[in-house]
């Protein structure tokens, strides 16, 4: 019975560092995340909530979020290099860009965004909100 349940918490640790890493973080902190989660279920969201009232992680982590977004014709972004839209000014990451349902990870700065494209980003939930408006509208708010 003890060997089932290590058997299963090494399993979900695993499984959460797995996901931690593919979504591109660090190492030590996707180990961390694992170790810390495995054991506690569902419940560990309340843990990672408590961590972050207690400064015990680093600010902001907990507000990070991912968008899907698709690239209609006439969007601004149409047409322009992921270097000349300069997401990161925005503190928004492209983490993977899908094009003819072919995924690429880790799209290249001079890649030209075209219609259709899917593009993942990752942010605050607040950045998100305003580079899908640059995105789709061009210059806007604090970004014009």
């Amino acid at each position: 019975m003890v060997l089932l349940l290590l058997v299963l918490l090494a399993g979900k640790a695993a499984l959460i560092f797995g996901l931690s890493r593919v979504f591109r973080t660090d190492t030590s902190v996707s180990l961390c995340t694992g170790l810390a989660l495995a054991g506690a279920g569902e419940f560990g969201l309340v843990l990672v909530s408590e961590a972050a009232q207690l400064q015990l992680m680093p600010a902001g982590m907990t507000q990070v979020g991912r968008a899907a977004l698709v690239l209609p014709s006439g969007s601004a972004a149409v047409g322009r290099t992921l270097k000349a839209l300069d997401l990161a000014r925005m503190h928004v990451d492209v983490t993977a860009l899908r094009r003819r349902n072919i995924r690429n990870s880790t799209p290249d700065p001079d890649t030209v965004l075209a219609e259709g494209d899917v593009a993942v980003l990752r942010g605050k939930h607040e950045d998100l909100a305003e580079a899908e408006i640059y995105l789709m509208q061009g210059g806007s708010g604090r970004w014009a």
